[in-house]
């Protein structure tokens, strides 16, 4: 476990930002306070930590570090094996999942925070699951914030109820498949192509589920998931951003009836 920590590791590495959020005063008294290691002990963690600046020379998807060359010696055995198990995934192949760098100092690769400072990707933050010479295959923070106070509130609401909470969830999710999935889409089509696939999800939870399932509709929940359509919708006809409440409701509307292909062939 502590010569290979996957686990541990990509626990980390999806859940690192959320703790750096909710805990900000333990990442100073790991080094200044006493009981932390960092502070009694930090001969044995000082040279793990790697704090450098270094240029992107490229971004590796799966396909590309399985077919290249030079990750076929026996230290990259563990970053090609990582990266033929989520080239495996569906269409998962061609995404971008690991970068190569210019340089890195010594230090402990594992769970390595990359953060990015320049280009289209500026803002970015990632997490090494695995970290071999110059190049890191990296998994975002993979979690979606929200404000549990506002969800508990609207889901109260007799208008807008629980599902209200649904739609939005899933329409952070559907964002997030956009990122990964590299998508050029911006203002309205973006906020649209998010509302279909919304209604594809809305519709893989109609009854009857399989037995296993954790989430199903009940009654009101579309006439609550309209209604929280038609509020996030542009105040004039004019403003083309989210999309007006008609523009919303068709786009999940479409995903409803027609699911993932349709939304793909009529918004994509």
């Amino acid at each position: 476990m502590i010569a290979q920590p996957m686990g541990q590791v990509w626990l980390w590495a999806s859940y690192a930002e959320r703790l750096q959020i909710e805990h900000p005063e333990y990442w100073r008294a790991f080094w200044t306070e006493p009981g932390h290691v960092g502070h009694d002990e930090p001969q044995h963690v000082g040279g793990d930590v790697i704090d450098s600046e270094a240029a992107v020379v490229r971004v590796l998807t799966p396909g590309e570090i399985v077919a290249d060359e030079r990750f076929r010696t026996p230290e990259f055995a563990q970053l090609r094996g990582m990266a033929a198990l989520f080239g495996g995934m569906q269409g998962a192949a061609q995404l971008p999942m690991a970068v190569e760098v210019d340089h890195v100092p010594d230090g402990y690769r594992l769970g390595t925070g990359i953060k990015i400072v320049s280009g289209d990707a500026a803002g970015r933050q990632l997490y090494a699951l695995v970290g071999v010479d110059n190049v890191f295959l990296c998994e975002a923070s993979n979690t979606i914030m929200f404000d549990q106070d506002f969800a508990a509130s609207l889901s109260s609401d007799p208008l807008l109820g629980d599902m209200s909470v649904g739609y939005l969830i899933s329409d952070a999710y559907s964002d997030a498949i956009q990122v990964a999935l590299r998508s050029r889409r911006e203002g309205e089509p973006r906020a649209l192509f998010s509302d279909c696939l919304t209604g594809a999800w809305t519709s893989s939870i109609v009854p009857p589920t399989p037995d296993d399932s954790v989430i199903s509709l009940s009654a009101g929940d579309l006439d609550e998931a309209i209604v929280t359509a038609i509020i996030r919708g542009d105040p004039a006809t004019d403003t083309n951003v989210n999309g007006s409440a008609f523009e919303k409701i068709d786009a999940f509307r479409l995903g409803v009836l027609g699911g993932l292909n349709e939304c793909r062939t009529r918004l994509g």
